[in-house]
C-alpha cells in the first residue's frame, strides 16, 4: 500500500480527503476485505476529523456518536459485497455499544444518502443481508431503526425493501432448523415494520400494511397470526380504510384459527 503510506505522510488537511477517496476505491479490488481492513487500521483513520459529514449526520440523528473508523466505513458499507466483507464490518461495528451496532452502520449510510436514496446502491442492502445468512440478524434492527429516518418517503421505501427482503431468506434445500430461523427473522422484521405503520406517509399506510400482511404468508401459522393481530392493532392508523382493514384482518385470523380474534389477542405473545 504505497499510496496509503504516502497519504499518511500528508498533513491532515489534505490527507483525510485522500484517505476517504482511497477507502471508496478499495471496493473494486479483488481482495476488498483485506484492503479495507488495512485502510481502516492506518493511523490517519483514527483522526477525529475523518468523514465529517457522517459525524454531522450522526449527531443530528440522536443515535449516538460514531468513532472515526466507523465513520470511514459508513462511507462505503452499502456497496460492500456480502458475505465476503461481513467480518470486517463486524470488527469495526464492535467499537460501537449495543446489539444494533452493525445495523446502525447501515442506517447511518442510508441517512447520509438523504434525498439521493432512490438513486443509490443502498437499495440492494436488505437483499444482500438476506442472502447472507450471517447478515440475517441485522434485518430486524434495521426495521426498528427505520422510524428514525428523516423523510417520510425514505421510511416507506425502506419498509418496502425490508418486507421484500424477507422472501430472500428462503431457499431450496433448507433444513428444518434453517427454515424455522428464517421464520423467526421474517416475523421479527414484519412485527417491527407493523409497529412503525403510523410513521409511514398517511396515503401509503394501507399499502405498507398490505405488504406486511402478504409477506406474513411465508411464515408458519402461529407467527402468521401474530403478524396479522399486530397489524389489526394498528388499523386506526390506516385511514380512511380502518374499518375495512380491521374486518379483513378478522377474516384472515379466522382462517388461521377457529378461535375468535379477541381470544387469540389475549393469549398470543407479541415480539
Amino acid at each position: 500500500m504505497t499510496l496509503l503510506a504516502h497519504i499518511n505522510a500528508l498533513p491532515a488537511q489534505s490527507g483525510l480527503p485522500a484517505l476517504e477517496c482511497l477507502t471508496e476505491s478499495v471496493i473494486g479490488l479483488p481482495e476488498c476485505e483485506a484492503a479495507l481492513r488495512v485502510v481502516l487500521q492506518t493511523p490517519l483513520a483514527a483522526h477525529a476529523q475523518v468523514a465529517l459529514d457522517v459525524m454531522e449526520q450522526a449527531e443530528k440523528s440522536g443515535l449516538g456518536a460514531l468513532s472515526p473508523q466507523v465513520r470511514l466505513l459508513v462511507l462505503v458499507i452499502h456497496r460492500l459485497p456480502l458475505p465476503e466483507c461481513m467480518n470486517v464490518i463486524s470488527e469495526v461495528a464492535a467499537q460501537q455499544p449495543g446489539p444494533r451496532a452493525v445495523a446502525l452502520l447501515y442506517h447511518h449510510a442510508l441517512v447520509r444518502e438523504g434525498d439521493d436514496f432512490r438513486n443509490s446502491s443502498y437499495a440492494s442492502v436488505p437483499k444482500k443481508l438476506a442472502w447472507s445468512v450471517i447478515g440475517w440478524d441485522v434485518l430486524p434492527n434495521l426495521a426498528e431503526l427505520s422510524v428514525n429516518l428523516p423523510f417520510a418517503h425514505m421510511r416507506f421505501d425502506v419498509h418496502r425493501l425490508l418486507a421484500d427482503a424477507c422472501s430472500k431468506l428462503y431457499r431450496d434445500g433448507m433444513s428444518e432448523q434453517e427454515r424455522m430461523a428464517a421464520h423467526d427473522i421474517t416475523a421479527s422484521v414484519l412485527l417491527r415494520l407493523t409497529n412503525a405503520l403510523s410513521q409511514q406517509p398517511r396515503e401509503k399506510r394501507f399499502e405498507a400494511a398490505w405488504k406486511v400482511a402478504e409477506q406474513a404468508k411465508s411464515v408458519d401459522p402461529e407467527r402468521h397470526r401474530q403478524v396479522i393481530l399486530a397489524i389489526r392493532s394498528q388499523a386506526n392508523a390506516i385511514m380512511p380504510r380502518s374499518a375495512e382493514f380491521r374486518t379483513w384482518c378478522d377474516e384472515r385470523i379466522e382462517t388461521l384459527c377457529p378461535e375468535p380474534a379477541a381470544g387469540w389477542a389475549r393469549h398470543l405473545r407479541f415480539w
